[in-house]
């Protein structure tokens, strides 16, 4: 390629190669640029794990790339989405009164995809010996060790082993929601920290006397066991399907995405493509709930 300096003069046929590479290398951006859509997502590492999965299928698929951005919890990646810096915002709760007042000239669009939810998971020794629920009150008690042996709660003479999910956490955060009402009002227990769920439920299958707290999707009924939930009236309830989508399970949240107005073309893609049966297998593959079965992708 000729070089432009002080007195040297291309010929025609080089400023003639410049222009075509010069062409070529356009169209070649061009179409890294326009060839496919892009989709900015917004929302917290918990629940946008589900975009982190399907990115390559939408991508192969639907000729989208969507881009992720984890700064802030719900209520930023609402207004990122009001202020047209975001176009999806997945959100771990539903749109509020104030979040349309806000922004008075988007019509959000709201769609439930899911819910986050977290089980008490035991060991077979403890299920085994008649625990299978417990009160909000029971809980507390082991948490704040103020009981430390499953024969006070119903079970065996056998030390408790509680493996704490990681303070901050959604685990906890859903656990300390649930016992004390308010995260910034728990106390933050003196147990062994476990980070990600696969480690949490491998620590009750091969520990006696353990509990813990993971997805219901980390729970197979064989060597780790969900308890269920007795609520004041005395009815109990599981971490199931049914009960978690209904809202009737205390840990859960539902899963939203919210459009800044109703979704068309790419975001619309989206949409449709998570609400499907196929979609809702890969909101379960990132340890959500999906709102109703699915075959595998």
């Amino acid at each position: 390629m000729p070089v432009c300096r002080p007195g040297f003069i291309p010929s025609s046929d080089a400023l003639k190669r410049v222009a075509l590479c010069a062409l070529l290398g356009f169209a070649a951006l061009t179409s890294s640029l326009f060839g496919v859509e892009v989709v900015s997502v917004q929302g917290s590492a918990s629940v946008t794990q589900v975009f982190t999965l399907i990115t390559p299928l939408m991508r192969s698929e639907f000729g989208l790339d969507i881009q992720i951005s984890n700064e802030g919890g719900s209520s930023q990646a609402i207004n990122a989405v009001g202020v047209k810096i975001a176009n999806i915002a997945i959100s771990a709760r539903p749109l509020t009164a104030s979040d349309r007042a806000a922004f008075p000239a988007r019509t959000f669009t709201e769609l439930r995809i899911g819910s986050e939810a977290f089980a008490l998971v035991v060991a077979s020794d403890v299920w085994n010996s008649g625990v299978h629920a417990l009160t909000r009150e029971q809980m507390t008690s082991l948490y704040e060790r103020r009981v430390a042996n499953w024969k006070a709660l119903g079970g065996e003479d056998r030390a408790i082993q509680f493996y704490c999910p990681q303070p901050s956490k959604s685990a906890w955060e859903h656990l300390a929601r649930w016992l004390y009402g308010d995260v910034r009002t728990a106390p933050i227990g003196k147990f062994e920290i476990v980070g990600e769920p696969q480690e949490a439920r491998d620590q009750v299958e091969f520990h006696a006397g353990a509990i813990s707290l993971v997805p219901p999707k980390f729970v197979d009924g064989k060597r780790v066991f969900a308890l269920g939930i007795q609520l004041p009236g005395g009815q109990i309830v599981r971490p199931i399907p049914e009960e978690i989508t209904s809202g009737k399970y205390p840990m859960m949240r539902p899963i939203t995405l919210v459009s800044g107005d109703p979704p068309t073309g790419a975001i619309k893609k989206v949409f449709d493509f998570l609400s499907s049966d196929r979609g809702q297998e890969w909101v379960r593959k990132a340890s959500l709930v999906p709102l109703q079965s699915s075959s595998e992708p």
